[in-house]
């Protein structure tokens, strides 16, 4: 029995330690190559509130995710006003806090956090009173909750959703229990947002490929051309497009034909800049990927806001005209035909929007806008949604 107990314990030593290698060997592999991807959006109150927010989960398509970060940024102006309604005087010690929850079937386990400061000590005379304007109370306070194992929850299709619950409170204490008055105003913005940290490196190459170019044809299109090897057969070539060589759309497709092995496709995107390409290839029972591709445009091409894709199914994708190198801060509409608005966002120091739908949209014309917060400036364009 002691020997057979032995065993077993060398078993489950030797599969823990090769584990550990191959989680090691990720590692060293991704030192180099990590990325980041961040979903956000700006929340006001009055200090206090209860918010449902919902973010796109991350795709196995887009990379190895390695760790997952949820943070509230928090700015919190706070003011009152205190009365000694005693018939003696009295000394007041008054202190602030702020208590930030963000709960998630996703997260690991409840994220709660308080922090609590002294504003003064108050002597007053019977009647007296102090009142202080809205100051600082916090500024980019930051609430982080960020890890490594059980990111299960945040792969695959759909959403992950999370409730976020802030409350900014007051306790004071009245030497001898002198009575008083109290009265407070606040005021919160806080930039909620969750970041994926994944590994490009992996992302499996396509095989069978033997050829693959993306190139300017002129200040506004690209040409890509690729080749496949002889019986590379049953399969799609999804033609996939990024601003930034990281979030990847696909923009078209085209079927693999018995006996063909160039193809070709066109895109027009819109906008000068940078812009960044590559194949997702789907054959049955595997999806792999060809190599990036950049390709530079002249700046200002086309001068229109680009949605795409377009018909839309579940998110559309914005990119806005203009320098690629300059980008700004927008509120983002989307509205239905008759007016009413179905949504709207906020995005900083960008000028490339993903946009996921927060509610299943019925198939018709939508119209989306995009206003420059700092100089009410903006364009409106329209798409369409198909149905699911």
């Amino acid at each position: 029995m002691m020997n057979r107990n032995l065993s077993l314990w060398k078993n489950a030593c030797l599969a823990l330690c090769a584990g550990l290698l191959l989680h090691h060997s990720a590692g060293a592999q991704c030192a180099n190559n990590l990325s980041s991807r961040t979903y956000d959006t700006l929340l006001t109150g009055p200090g206090y509130g209860t918010y449902q927010l919902s973010f796109p989960k991350w795709s196995i398509d887009s990379g190895l995710l390695v760790s997952v970060k949820v943070s509230a940024v928090v700015n919190v102006q706070y003011g009152f006003s205190l009365k000694n309604v005693d018939v003696m005087a009295g000394t007041y010690g008054l202190w602030v806090g702020r208590e930030d929850m963000i709960t998630s079937p996703s997260l690991p386990a409840t994220y709660d956090n308080i922090t609590e400061q002294k504003i003064g000590s108050y002597t007053l005379n019977p009647g007296d009173q102090v009142a202080v304007p809205p100051f600082p109370f916090l500024s980019n306070y930051a609430n982080v909750d960020s890890f490594s194992a059980g990111t299960a929850p945040f792969l695959g299709a759909g959403n992950v959703n999370f409730t976020y619950s802030p409350i900014t409170y007051t306790n004071i204490h009245a030497s001898n229990n002198v009575s008083y008055s109290y009265h407070a105003t606040a005021s919160d913005v806080t930039r909620f947002s969750l970041t994926y940290i994944f590994c490009r490196d992996g992302v499996v190459l396509a095989s069978g490929l033997t050829a693959f170019t993306a190139v300017a044809k002129d200040p506004g299109s690209v040409q890509l051309d690729w080749s496949a090897a002889a019986g590379a057969a049953s399969r799609v070539y999804e033609v996939q497009r990024s601003r930034d060589g990281t979030a990847f759309a696909t923009i078209g497709s085209r079927a693999s034909v018995a006996g063909e092995m160039d193809y070709t496709y066109a895109d027009r995107p819109g906008a000068g800049g940078k812009w960044y390409y590559r194949l997702r290839v789907v054959t049955p029972g595997e999806i792999a990927y060809s190599p990036i591709k950049e390709v530079v445009l002249e700046k200002g091409g086309g001068g229109k806001l680009v949605v795409y894709p377009n018909p839309a199914v579940d998110h559309i994708n914005l990119v806005m005209p203009g320098d690629a190198d300059a980008p700004g801060d927008w509120r983002v509409d989307i509205c239905a035909a008759d007016g009413r608005l179905v949504q709207r966002a906020d995005f900083f120091h960008t000028n490339n929007f993903f946009i996921n739908f927060r509610q299943q949209l019925s198939p018709g014309i939508y119209f989306v806008r995009a206003s420059h917060l700092q100089s009410g400036s903006g364009q409106v364009t329209a798409f369409s949604v198909d149905a699911r």
